[in-house]
């Protein structure tokens, strides 16, 4: 090999400068498919690091507004059972505000805080038991109407159930917000952990 080197050297060079750029190259591309696959799976994880972002987002924002409606409406049933009453202004005020929040609650665009879902094992059989139990608490308050006709001691009575079952959706809402209030912990101690 050596001797054909020093017989032929222009084509002895091309040789060895085709063999060191074909190894070039190779390395060249091997090195740029690694880096490509490294760019990519960085992409991804920013890709899903957004939308676990925006997940958890959504998710904090219909959390909140659903702790909202819970804390009026248990302050609306304290009011109406401790006798007070609003003056017609505040309670349409408060009625429409009721209503606000309801509405966006409902709104389909909030129900994209089920794609939390995706990023976190969410349980949510004792929501759907506290739920199912203030349904039932409702109804039988719904039940509890006094009439003209009823005398005081039965207004008595349907006043201390009805003090009975506030106190039972009281506790309910307390439990829903107590739940609403870990998952959001959760989500912000993971959240942080991505930003420290």
């Amino acid at each position: 090999m050596l001797e054909f080197l020093k017989d032929y050297p222009a084509i002895g060079g091309i040789c060895i400068a085709t063999i060191f750029s074909a190894l070039g190259y190779f390395g060249k591309s091997i090195i740029e498919l690694i880096l490509e696959k490294r760019r990519k799976k960085t992409e991804q994880k920013e890709f899903l690091w957004k939308e676990k972002i925006e997940a958890a987002k959504k998710a904090s924002e219909y959390y909140f507004e659903n702790l909202s409606y819970l804390k009026l409406v248990k302050q609306n049933f304290e009011t109406q059972l401790n006798g007070e009453n609003y003056s017609p202004v505040l309670n349409d005020s408060f009625q429409s505000h009721l209503t606000l929040i309801s509405d966006r609650i409902k709104n389909p665009e909030n129900f994209q805080h089920h794609h939390i879902r995706i990023f976190y094992d969410i349980d949510e059989s004792d929501l759907d038991q506290i739920n199912e139990e203030s349904f039932i608490i409702i109804q039988k308050m719904d039940m509890l109407v006094i009439l003209e006709s009823d005398d005081e001691e039965s207004i008595r009575e349907k006043q201390n159930q009805m003090k009975i079952l506030n106190s039972q959706l009281k506790d309910n809402f307390e439990k829903t917000a107590s739940i609403y209030k870990s998952l959001l912990d959760k989500i912000r101690k993971d959240l942080s952990s991505i930003v420290d």
